[in-house]
């Protein structure tokens, strides 16, 4: 596990810190400081002293190699809040940096710049912090790094990184706006935190030989004008609490003094609370750890630098790289594939045309049997239809006998039974013949009733029977209509017991139903039989199926002959 060195320096003193970053956390091991004796306008970053004070806490920690992670102070970049337009997060480098070299006093080209977005404007504008630094410093800097032995990582922003970890390691600062302060040998940084982001910072200078009272009176004027001066520049920000870096014990004269002036709650944070420190680096801190606060935070560095402004890794546009390699080899992949698919398609090609020429031979030898196949489906389907009627025949049959005249003068021929496509209506034809005119009336009104409709042609002569029975008539008996019911449904009813018929004619022939009207145009029956109903019953007569002219039915469709005069 490599090590990080956090580097913080200011004209009096310079501060390093080793730790290490695990999975429990940042583990802190030194603590080190060495005084800087700097000119009043000597660059402390330019000076030679602060590379000998360098190297001589090098030395007395023992550090050899190790990533290098140094903050900058506010005095030493060029910072300012710039609104540029909303625009999509991987342009956004771009419009920062075209609007800082409008806004910005010293940018070059080559100057970097860093931003963190801070959030909407109520004119619909993107607001950032954005800074910059003199590329020379910072070339300078890795110089004495790596001559030293030290991997130049990162360049941070001191008042930001301290605030910035504090406010992800303690939740409950997330929910106010504070004002972090941070007071060093000469030198007082001050950031103001939203909740989520440091939004303004500021770093005042002091006279070191003042006493505790005079410089925590000059801390206080100087912390009334920063919230002036945000307040100006924010018109809805209203800084809520005060936090001081340091211990209780070091800085409760300081606490209490802001506290009066400034009318707002006032505490102190111990840096050495936000990771696990070593009691090494707790003795080697002198009771000094508000001073370390930049150095210890620096070390949560490379985990939070969405939030941070890093000057040796600004934010840049990233450029949408074509991946050659990946389209090249997709490309042979799909050239493979289509040959491979019209290879396996001429090659199979042939074996389909010869499979195709022996289905249409089969087919070929196929046609006469389906040809026949479906001449008998249809002649079958007839036979259903036929079957599937809601039809006694043989009562039918039975009924013809009883009500058709004697056999001495008429006999029926040969009769056709037959349904329609539904299976709801039959009718039943026939050619019956007898001796006299007056026979044909009286046939239709004895087979006429509610259940049977009658329908004749006219008379004509018996080419066959012309000595007994002379003339003829078709007669056509259309059946009333019936309804199929469903077995499933209907309900049982006993048949009740039936006596015997009797042998006498009267009880065998009585009925309670009135016969149907003969039609208009039938005959009227013989004078000699005067019956008091218009359609008397029949006598009993012996069944006469007589089969003289046994020819079989032809047709078995039923048939819509029309009614004729007898």
């Amino acid at each position: 596990m490599s090590k990080t060195i956090t580097i913080d320096c200011d004209p009096k003193e310079m501060r390093i810190a080793v730790g290490t970053s695990g999975l429990t956390g940042v583990s802190v091991e030194q603590v080190l400081s060495a005084p800087l004796d700097m000119a009043p306008n000597e660059d402390y970053l330019e000076s030679p002293k602060t590379l000998a004070a360098l190297q001589l806490l090098l030395k007395k920690g023992n550090i050899r190699s190790g990533n290098a992670i140094v903050c900058v102070a506010r005095s030493n970049v060029e910072l300012r809040s710039v609104h540029v337009p909303t625009v999509d997060k991987n342009e956004m480098p771009d419009m920062v940096r075209f609007a800082a070299q409008r806004q910005f006093a010293n940018v070059g080209d080559s100057w970097p710049i860093d931003f963190v977005t801070l959030g909407p404007t109520p004119d619909g504008m993107t607001e950032v912090l954005a800074a910059s630094v003199n590329p020379a410093r910072i070339d300078r800097l890795e110089k004495i790094l790596e001559d030293n032995g030290l991997k130049f990582s990162q360049l941070v922003l001191r008042p930001m990184v301290a605030s910035t970890v504090a406010l992800l390691k303690r939740a409950e600062l997330a929910n106010q706006v504070t004002l972090f302060v941070d007071l060093l040998q000469q030198e007082a940084d001050m950031a103001i935190v939203d909740g989520k982001h440091v939004v303004f910072m500021r770093t005042i200078r002091f006279d070191s030989e003042q006493d505790e009272a005079s410089r925590n009176k000059t801390i206080s004027s100087e912390i009334k004008r920063t919230l002036l001066s945000a307040a100006s520049q924010f018109s809805n920000l209203s800084v809520t609490q005060v936090v001081v870096w340091g211990s209780l014990a070091a800085r409760e004269e300081l606490c209490r003094t802001l506290s009066e002036n400034l009318s707002l709650p006032v505490s102190s944070l111990d840096p050495f609370e936000l990771a696990d420190v070593s009691a090494k680096a707790k003795s080697e801190s002198a009771m000094e750890s508000g001073k370390y606060a930049a150095a210890i935070g620096a070390l949560f560095a490379p985990g939070y630098h969405e939030h941070l402004i890093d000057f040796r890794h600004p934010r840049k546009r990233e450029e949408k790289k074509v991946p050659i390699l990946t389209y090249s080899l997709a490309g042979t992949a799909a050239t493979l594939v289509v040959g491979f698919c019209a290879y396996s398609y001429f090659a199979s090609h042939a074996d389909l045309d010869r499979q195709i020429a022996d289905l249409n031979n089969a087919i070929k030898q196929d046609e006469t049997s389906v040809k026949l196949a479906t001449q008998k489906e249809a002649e079958w389907k007839k036979i259903e239809t036929f079957l599937a009627g809601n039809y006694s025949w043989l009562d039918e049959l039975e009924y013809l006998s009883e009500k058709s005249l004697p056999a001495d003068k008429a006999m029926f021929g040969s009769a056709t039974f037959a349904t329609d496509a539904k299976g709801t209506n039959a009718s039943i034809s026939s050619k019956f013949i007898f001796q006299e005119n007056d026979d044909a009336p009286e046939m239709q009104t004895a087979l006429r009733d509610s259940g049977h409709e009658i329908n004749a042609t006219g008379i004509a002569k018996n080419p066959d029977r012309s000595g007994k029975y002379p003339w003829s008539s078709d007669l056509t008996i259309r059946l009333a209509a019936r309804k199929v019911e469903d077995p499933r449904k209907s309900k049982f009813v006993p048949v009740p017991e039936v006596d015997p018929p009797s042998d006498t004619p009267a009880e065998s022939t009585a009925t309670d139903e009135v016969p149907k009207q003969a039609p208009a145009n039938a005959p009227p029956p013989p004078i000699e039989e005067k019956k008091p109903e218009p359609a008397p019953a029949p006598e009993t007569a012996p069944i006469n199926n007589s089969t003289n002219n046994p020819t079989q039915p032809t047709n078995p469709q039923a048939s819509n002959t029309v009614e004729g005069n007898s």
